[in-house]
C-alpha cells in the first residue's frame, strides 16, 4: 500500500481541506488482502504516519451503514493496523523487485503528497515495467501522473483509467462546477 502522509490538502485559494486516506479504500482492500494471506507493507513518502480522513468515516458518506462505520473503526483500532499506519516504511527505501502488487487508496491527502509525485511515479512505473499489478482507487489514480518510463514517456498510454470524478470534488466543496 502506498498511502498519503498528509493530513490536509492545500487548495488553490490558499485554504486547506482535511486530508488523509479514505478509510473504506484502505480498510476493505487491506482486509481482503490480509484474508488472502498476503504479506502487506504500508509505505509513505519519508515514512511519516498515514492519517485517516475522519470525514471518510461519517455515516452520511458510508451510505448510512452504521455496521460499515463500526467495522472500519474497529479495524483501524487493531494494534497491528495502528502500528502499520503509525510506522509505515519509507517508500524511497523500497525495491519494486520485492513486491508483486502496489495499491494506492484515495483520500484528499493524496492530492497533497503522492499525486503526481516523481518518487511515487518511479515506483509505480518500475512495478508496471516488470509486469506487476499497479492498482489505484478513486483519487489514488493521481499517483499515476508522476510515472515515467526510462525514456521519459508515460507508461500508461493507451490504458483506460478511472479515478476521483470532478462531481465528487464539487460535492465536497473543493471544486466549482
Amino acid at each position: 500500500f502506498v498511502l498519503t502522509g498528509s493530513g490536509e490538502w492545500a487548495l488553490k485559494d490558499g485554504s486547506t481541506h482535511e486530508g488523509g486516506f479514505w478509510s473504506p479504500e484502505f480498510v476493505y482492500p487491506h482486509h481482503a488482502f490480509e484474508q488472502a494471506g498476503w504479506d502487506i507493507t504500508a509505505a509513505t513518502l519519508g515514512g511519516v504516519p498515514a492519517p485517516v480522513d475522519e470525514a471518510s468515516l461519517a455515516l452520511t458518506v458510508q451510505e448510512n451503514d452504521q455496521s460499515s462505520v463500526e467495522f472500519q473503526r474497529a479495524y483501524l483500532e487493531r494494534p497491528e493496523i495502528k502500528s502499520l499506519l503509525a510506522n509505515p516504511a519509507r517508500l524511497e527505501d523500497l525495491d519494486p523487485d520485492d513486491y508483486d502488487v502496489v495499491f494506492v487508496p484515495g483520500g484528499f491527502g493524496v492530492f497533497e503528497d503522492i499525486g503526481d509525485n516523481p518518487v511515487v511515479g518511479r515506483f509505480l512505473a518500475a512495478m508496471y515495467a516488470r509486469d506487476k499489478v499497479v492498482a489505484t482507487i478513486c483519487s489514488g489514480a493521481s499517483a499515476l501522473l508522476g510515472a515515467r518510463s526510462d525514456d521519459g514517456s508515460w507508461p500508461f498510454v493507451g490504458k483506460r483509467i478511472t479515478g476521483f470524478p470532478i462531481s465528487e470534488k464539487i460535492d465536497f466543496g473543493v471544486a466549482e462546477a
